[in-house]
């Protein structure tokens, strides 16, 4: 049973109606985390051939993939570890162990970002294989749930409204800036890279917003589906959000959140990520 889906690598298959071309050559792959299975599933987005099952601590949820495209991190909540994943080989290169609920990924450079929602921390990672180890803790507070970063860093909480805002200019080192108000309990975070401006879904609504840390509150909100789960900054610069009761995947202009393009027939969709390119 599919019952989370979280596919990565989609940005050529989404924003072009194709697959592209990956940086050692032949067609792009998805990522599926099969959070029953306790497998990550390997895609190929052109013929939708299955070309790998690699298996992963019990109950994957997340996946966040690397900026050259090879690196794949997998958060398992329930198993406590996040594992990589080399995306050419399709194998298990290591894992993290030391966290109570991994939930959401992101990976800045040589590190990422976990939000460790049973500890109320962000987990930093060092990706560097001479160090490969945890490197630092920052207490957020909140159960948080996902993370994301543009010019500072954004965590998303369970039990509080609001996103709590990140000092990212030494990625080693995050430190909490403060709150930024989004007007509800943000379900996901895309941030738009190297900007002050994110977008939020939140639990339980059809709405999307655009917020900005320089501004410290909300540029605009949406309503543009039923109930909206995962969303995603595309490099094409596009934001990209699910809806998995009306089973579609809406692209959104970011300036106002009018919607551009929906596709139909995704029943169930919930996670989206997009990687660079």
């Amino acid at each position: 049973m599919l019952r989370a889906l979280i596919l990565a690598l989609l940005a050529p298959a989404l924003s072009a109606g194709g697959a592209s071309a990956r940086p050692e050559g032949g067609a792009e792959e998805a990522y599926v985390a099969v959070e029953d299975d306790d497998l990550v599933v390997s895609v190929m987005l052109d013929t939708g051939e299955v070309t790998a099952r690699i298996a992963v601590p019990k109950g994957p949820r997340h996946v966040a993939v690397g900026p050259d495209r090879r690196l794949v991190l997998v958060s398992s909540p329930s198993a406590g570890r996040v594992t990589a994943i080399d995306s050419f080989r399709h194998r298990k290169i290591g894992s993290f162990g030391g966290m109570g609920s991994p939930r959401g990924i992101e990976i800045v450079g040589r590190y990422a970002y976990v939000a460790d929602a049973e500890r109320g921390e962000i987990v930093v990672l060092d990706l560097d294989l001479e160090a490969w180890r945890i490197v630092g803790r920052v207490r957020v507070g909140g159960r948080p749930h996902d993370v994301a970063v543009g010019r500072v860093g954004f965590v998303a909480h369970e039990q509080a409204e609001g996103l709590t805002m990140l000092d990212v200019s030494r990625p080693a080192a995050p430190r909490v800036l403060g709150t930024l108000r989004t007007g509800g309990a943000a379900l996901s975070i895309a941030a738009r890279p190297k900007s002050a401006r994110a977008f939020v879904t939140y639990r339980h609504s059809g709405a999307v917003a655009a917020v900005d840390w320089r501004r410290t509150g909300i540029r605009w909100k949406r309503a543009v589906g039923a109930s909206l789960h995962d969303l995603t900054y595309a490099y094409s610069g596009q934001l990209w959000v699910t809806d998995s009761v009306s089973g579609k995947v809406l692209s959104l202009r970011t300036s106002d959140g009018r919607v551009l393009r929906r596709l139909h027939r995704c029943p169930g969709a919930r996670g989206v990520h997009f990687g660079p390119g």
